[in-house]
This record gives C-alpha cells, sequence and structure tokens, in this order.
C-alpha cells in the first residue's frame, strides 16, 4: 500500500507554539511528508473525519507525550486510538512515542501500552529527532535491496569529523566506507582504497583547509575519483564535495555543486543527494 504521508503528528493543542510547529517545520524542510492538522484541517472540514483519513494515509504515527497530552482530551485521545487500530504488528505501521517532560511513572498511569516503546526524547533537540525520523524511513526503504555505497575521501587532520558522518550515514542505511572502519590488518591498504572507490556508488571529499593545503593521499584519492566519475553516465552524481568548514574548494572540483556540511541543514541536503543518486541507479 502506497501512503500519501510518512508520519502523523498526534499531539496537544496547548503544545503546538512551544513544541510541534518548529518540529513539523523541520521535517517538511528534509522532505518528510507530514500530516499535521494546522495544515491539512481547512476551515468547514469535518474534523473527525479528516483526521481518521490522515492517520489512513500515514505510514506512522508520531505522538509528542507531554503533561498536556496526558490529561486525555478528546481529539488527542481519538488520534491515538486511531493510531493503535491501524498499526501493523510487523512494523510496517507503527507509534513512535516523543517524550517531553514526562516521566515513566506518569505513562505508565496513562497508557502502559504506551508507555513501555522505545521513546524519542525531546530533549536531544529537534535536529537529532529529525534524524532518528529519517532513519526509521531509510530502514523501511533498505530492506531487501542494495544500500548506497558511499567513500569518504578526508585528511587525517579530519578523521574525528569523517567517522561522526560515517556513523550518521551507517545509521541512515546507507553503506560508507573510512579507512579506519574498514581496512583490515594485513591488508594493501593502496590496493583496498583504490578497489573501494571503483565499487562505491558515491565519494564524498571532505573539504577543509587541513586536506586543502596538505599534499599526500587525499589528493591521490580525489584524483581516483575524478578518474572514475569520467566513466559514470553525464549527469550523474558521484563525487561530491563536503565543506567542513568555510574554506575555498580545490580546483579540480570546482564545477561540482557542493555542500556545507557545517550549516544546519548540511546533512539533510547531503542526504537528499544521496537519495537522488540512489534512486538514478535503481532506475
Amino acid at each position: 500500500m502506497g501512503y500519501e504521508y510518512d508520519y502523523f503528528i498526534c499531539h496537544a493543542y496547548e503544545d503546538k507554539d512551544s513544541l510541534v510547529k518548529e518540529l513539523v517545520e523541520a521535517l517538511r524542510n528534509t522532505r518528510i511528508k507530514v500530516w499535521y492538522d494546522d495544515l491539512s484541517i481547512q476551515i468547514g472540514d469535518n474534523i473527525r473525519q479528516k483526521i481518521d483519513e490522515g492517520i489512513s494515509c500515514s505510514r506512522h504515527g508520531v505522538v509528542i507525550l507531554s503533561p498536556h497530552f496526558l490529561k486525555k482530551k478528546k481529539w488527542t485521545e481519538h488520534e491515538l486510538d486511531g493510531l493503535f487500530v491501524n498499526e501493523d504488528p510487523n512494523g510496517e505501521r507503527k507509534i513512535i512515542p516523543i517524550w517531553y517532560d514526562v516521566t515513566i511513572e506518569e505513562l505508565m498511569k496513562y497508557s502502559p501500552s504506551i508507555a513501555m516503546r522505545m521513546p524519542i526524547k525531546f530533549d536531544i533537540g529537534i535536529p537529532k529527532i529529525v534524524d532518528e525520523l529519517r532513519a526509521i524511513l531509510r530502514r523501511r526503504k533498505a530492506r531487501g535491496i542494495r544500500q548506497l555505497r558511499v567513500f569518504l575521501c578526508h585528511s587525517s587532520e579530519d578523521k574525528l569529523k569523517a567517522f561522526d558522518l560515517y556513523q550518521r550515514l551507517w545509521k541512515d542505511c546507507f553503506t560508507p566506507w573510512l579507512d579506519e572502519k574498514n581496512l583490515l590488518p594485513g591488508q594493501d591498504w593502496d590496493y583496498e582504497i583504490k578497489r573501494a572507490v571503483r565499487e562505491s556508488d558515491v565519494v564524498l571529499v571532505l573539504v577543509s583547509s587541513n586536506s586543502i593545503n596538505k599534499a599526500g593521499y587525499v589528493q591521490k584519492e580525489i584524483r581516483q575519483a575524478i578518474e572514475v566519475a569520467e566513466e559514470q553516465p553525464e549527469g550523474a552524481i558521484f563525487i561530491i564535495p563536503v565543506r567542513l568548514e568555510d574554506c575555498p574548494i580545490p580546483e579540480r572540483l570546482k564545477q561540482l555543486h557542493w555542500v556545507n556540511y557545517f550549516e544546519n541543514d548540511g546533512y539533510d541536503r547531503l542526504v537528499l543527494a544521496l537519495e537522488k543518486r540512489e534512486s538514478d541507479i535503481k532506475t
């Protein structure tokens, strides 16, 4: 079954301005499709009917559990009941609780069935909540299909940032390749790196003042990536310059549009490019 929305947002009215609107905006900025009453219910609509349609047309339900929500108001209870009824025991459709200023004891009194689910905590911040929700969608899409292979090209001084990016990509169901994680003792590292570049679907060149001003293997990896890129179909996304800081792009990569990883939406934009490449490979 196809779904019109990725997530149905179930929340208390009192939490709109303080919690929900910012989360919804952040989700929509990453092209996650959400059913949210302020956007989906118009003046004159039958509220119950529109809510029921929204639940039926949404893959998952996000339930923001707050002190206001636990007061058991009419529409929050109706929405939560509808999400439970439509839930799939196999996990194809599920309820994702987000806790805000509530305790396990309070939730057990409200509903043991929702209290015992693994939650997302609101205090991790909206960017990380968005990452978690996006990862849930990507894990579903990744079932039974080959994951996009992503090579990380970086200078040794940028290893920590490269490892952070590696972890985020792995969590989002990509298959990143990083020398410290993938090279095994005894392997010919030069041969393995060349092979990894050639077998990758995308090469991310992590650009910083460290990499652009340093001679060495990172420059060799860029040359190898450019050679493989020349074998790709015209217009294919293969090399993506990823700026880790505000610095110049190497001359040989200036014709490629880059992403500023250090900006708030940098990782989100990178994922969009990777998903575009993933889609192009499948077709």
